[in-house]
């Protein structure tokens, strides 16, 4: 269950982003699909993953704990934000805010996902890419579509 999460997770940016550039003429459109997808069902999603599922989520991060607090509260996080994205998108049109403010929140996990990857001997390459530098590269998507879309 949780590897079918995680794969549709990169499922939802993968087609966010790529319906973004498609729709970036229409940039309302694309921002509410950007918001939607990278925002929205994969905050919830990381909910159901952080939360729900959280020591299987904790051993496929290596992060294996008897507290598990920590994933309570990025998930969390991840549910605030994405159902702010969600009611953004439709009632108050605030889709350019819940966007910076997800990449800012991402951007900060993938430095400590590098951090960590980084802090161990041998350096862990394959974390490093999937969790520092997949989660920068998404970050810089959203920052990207909320700023330079008009």
């Amino acid at each position: 269950m949780l590897k079918l999460l995680v794969f549709l997770r990169y499922t939802i940016v993968f087609c966010a982003v790529f319906l973004g550039f498609f729709f970036a003429s229409q940039p309302d459109l694309a921002l509410k699909i950007v918001s939607l997808g990278m925002v929205g069902a994969v905050g919830i999603l990381s909910f159901i993953t952080h939360v729900p599922l959280h020591k299987a989520d904790a051993a496929r991060l290596g992060w294996k704990t008897e507290r598990p607090d920590w994933q309570f509260e990025v998930g969390f996080a991840n549910l605030s934000f994405g159902l702010a994205s969600i009611l953004a998108a439709f009632w108050c049109g605030g889709m350019r805010v819940v966007l910076i403010c997800y990449a800012i929140y991402l951007l900060q996990a993938a430095i400590l996902h590098g951090y960590r990857a980084l802090s161990v001997k041998p350096v862990e390459l394959a974390r490093l890419f999937r969790s520092s530098f997949l989660t920068l590269i998404y970050s810089v998507f959203m920052i990207y579509f909320a700023v330079y879309l008009k």
